[in-house]
């Protein structure tokens, strides 16, 4: 099943937020977009995991670029796999390549003196300067196959399970829309109380009272 067309505005107000109620809420209103009956809730899936994946891979710098392009050659849903792309927020970025390179360092038998400190030092810098990827030469001169090995297996994780709970959420949801559609009430759906009680989470949280 192919997907429809998304417009530009659509895929732009799927803008990346950098705090975690913030992007939970988002993810969820972009997905609730996305779950129309004409719409495979798979591939939908499937462009939120490679996001994910790609954000959380050691591919700096080229995942925007991997990603956008992987979704027009495969048709998968841009919106969905920008979301995913804005997985990795800025607050968790470091702890995450630190951990998963320092986990791959101690399989390796490596030592990671000064690891979280370089990392922290490589990411004060932005992507597209010249000073980021002189540093990050150095980093990966030191911790190459670490670097390479432990965030990518972890991605690979993460991605796993953002296919698995977006697609079950997508499929909750289109199990809603065609009650709807067919007149029957959604009360006895299962998860349904679940998803009401998140609905006014997220609501509650776009509230401009509650912005920080």
């Amino acid at each position: 099943m192919e997907e429809r067309p998304e417009p530009a505005d659509t895929v732009q107000a799927a803008a990346c937020t950098t705090t975690s109620g913030g992007f939970l809420a988002m993810v969820r209103s972009r997905l609730e977009a996305l779950a129309t009956p004409d719409a495979d809730p798979r591939r939908t899936a499937a462009a939120l995991a490679l996001g994910v994946f790609l954000s959380f891979s050691p591919l700096l710098g080229l995942q925007i670029l991997i990603g956008f392009s992987a979704a027009l050659a495969l048709r998968l849903s841009r919106v969905a796999m920008l979301v995913g792309l804005c997985a990795n927020l800025p607050w968790i970025m470091i702890p995450w390549y630190a951990i998963t390179t320092g986990a791959a360092a101690a399989i390796l038998g490596l030592s990671t003196a000064n690891l979280t400190d370089r990392l922290a030092e490589l990411f004060t810098v932005p992507v597209w300067q010249l000073a980021f990827w002189g540093r990050g030469a150095d980093l990966v001169g030191t911790f190459f196959w670490p670097f390479l090995i432990g965030p990518f297996a972890g991605a690979l994780v993460l991605g796993a399970l953002a296919y698995i709970a977006g697609l079950r959420f997508l499929e909750r949801r289109l199990a809603r829309i065609r009650a709807r559609a067919l007149g029957s009430p959604s009360v006895g759906l299962p998860g349904d109380a679940e998803e009401r009680a998140a609905d006014r989470h997220v609501h509650d949280a776009q509230r401009p009272g509650f912005q920080p």
